[in-house]
């Protein structure tokens, strides 16, 4: 912990025990729970998920992990599938008999709104594929669930589910659309810019890690960058999210043109760190919001 916590090249933490097969067990409910505290006291600025299984999960989501899950997309394969439908005592699947029954008991239904979802697969997409798997309902579930996450391990994709799974992709964890920002258009120096924006997040999930919203001014060889430090990125749930402020004008700004633009910067830094999704941007990930005229 004092060499990796919070570095920035850790996405996340996976909290391992030692069990039957590499990643389960853990022993006694009170040595797992001691365990995932260890866990949270050496990581505090670090994200950690814990595997969805026995004491693991409650325990992990006590002390501010997320979790996951080892056999994402385990279906049977007759279920729902006509004649071929299988009886519940011959059909036992993760999906179905496993993940939402667990997730209810250990209380972790919520918890994706402050710790990720990871979701991963015990077998293989080609495998779902060749026994028939509903994979709408594989995907839909990993919607429900609100994951950031997901790792089908290094495998052939059916070329037939590319579209299904683009889709998937496409709103997995966060997904923030800049629909609209409305400014004054003339000001004078000394004033305050009237600044009202409408971004949806059209995602599942929110960002995690910590990143401030901003608004960059450039004027000649000029550029002022003003952190909103008030707006909690992190809570941006999926829908939508307002932002209305007054922001003062940087000192040293002078009478005419000043050029706008918007981003997602690491605190104190200057580069656009998060891209939105939308075209209006430039290369380095700064919304443009054209500008406005600013008089003496």
């Amino acid at each position: 912990g004092e060499r990796y916590n919070g570095h920035p090249l850790i996405e996340c933490l996976d909290v391992a025990f030692i069990g039957p097969w590499g990643e389960g067990g853990g022993g006694s409910d009170c040595k797992t729970d001691r365990y995932a505290q260890a866990y949270a006291e050496a990581f505090p600025d670090t994200l950690r998920v814990a595997l969805f299984g026995g004491s693991q999960l409650a325990s992990g989501i006590k002390h501010g992990s997320g979790w996951r899950i080892d056999c994402f997309g385990d279906k049977s394969s007759g279920c729902d599938q006509g004649d071929n439908w299988i009886p519940n005592h011959l059909g036992y699947d993760h999906m179905h008999d496993v993940y939402p029954i667990h997730l209810a008991r250990s209380g972790a239904q919520e918890t994706w709104r402050t710790a990720p979802v990871y979701l991963e697969t015990c077998g293989y997409p080609i495998a779902w594929y060749q026994t028939n798997r509903d994979i709408d309902f594989i995907l839909q579930q990993g919607h429900k669930y609100h994951a950031t996450y997901f790792m089908p391990k290094q495998t052939y994709l059916p070329d037939e589910w590319i579209p299904k799974f683009k889709t998937f992709l496409r709103h997995l964890g966060y997904r923030f659309v800049f629909r609209q920002a409305t400014i004054n258009t003339e000001l004078s120096v000394g004033k305050a810019l009237n600044f009202l924006a409408w971004i949806e997040n059209v995602g599942v999930a929110p960002l995690y890690h910590k990143y401030n919203f901003a608004i960059r001014f450039r004027q000649g060889s000029n550029e002022w960058i003003h952190e909103l430090k008030n707006i909690q990125v992190s809570e941006w749930l999926p829908g939508d999210i307002v932002i209305e402020e007054d922001i003062p004008l940087p000192q040293g700004i002078k009478p005419g043109y000043v050029q706008l633009a918007a981003g997602l910067i690491k605190p104190g830094e200057e580069n656009a760190a998060i891209r939105f999704a939308v075209k209006e941007q430039f290369n380095n990930g700064w919304v443009d919001l054209q500008g406005l005229e600013i008089k003496a």
